[in-house]
């Protein structure tokens, strides 16, 4: 006889976690708190995960590839591409402030400027800047990652309520940036 079909599969799961994280934070996403979004005990989470750790690594990654299809939707590929990425990206941290807290806290990721400045996270970005200010890939990532360090910082402390501006300020301030970051020569 086979065993019964799965009825929560990993997929569900992972997708739920997503759900809970985006809507009350990662401090909500455990155990408990998903098998009542599932509608389920606690088991099937456990027998697809062998660890909350291991569900956390695998939401990060659907909460990676989401944060990195809302900015390649929402990033023109131009001369102003650094500002069109830099906007995007404040953008997202104001739209899904839970999601934004969970993807820079996370702490299984051991060095974010190495995952910010990988060819996965903005290969697009990089050969655009290259093509506009650098004449290699090292001074094309130099300039992502000041860019990348600038905009999360702008939007931690828009998401934390640090400091208020209103769009416009914003969009001056990350146009400025991403413009003397592609009018300068770029130091590694």
């Amino acid at each position: 006889m086979s065993p019964p079909p799965v009825k929560v599969t990993r997929e569900d799961i992972s997708e739920a976690a997503l759900r809970l994280v985006r809507q009350c934070g990662a401090e909500s996403l455990n155990a408990r708190n998903l098998a009542v979004a599932l509608g389920c005990s606690t088991q099937p989470i456990f027998t697809q995960f062998a660890t909350m750790e291991e569900l956390r690594s695998a939401v990060h990654a659907r909460a990676d590839a989401y944060q990195s299809a809302y900015l390649t939707e929402r990033t023109v590929l131009d001369h102003d591409v650094m500002a069109s990425f830099g906007l995007a990206f404040v953008d997202f941290a104001l739209a899904e402030p839970n999601l934004f807290r969970f993807l820079t806290s996370y702490s299984n990721v051991e060095d974010m400027a190495q995952v910010a400045t990988s060819q996965d996270c903005n290969g697009q970005d990089v050969d655009v800047i290259r093509a506009l200010v650098a004449t290699d890939d090292e001074s094309a990532n130099a300039v992502f990652l000041d860019m990348w360090l600038y905009v999360s910082g702008l939007a931690a402390a828009l998401v934390a309520n640090q400091i208020e501006l209103d769009r416009d300020q914003v969009t001056a301030m990350v146009t400025r940036i991403g413009r003397l970051l592609t009018t300068t020569e770029p130091t590694t």
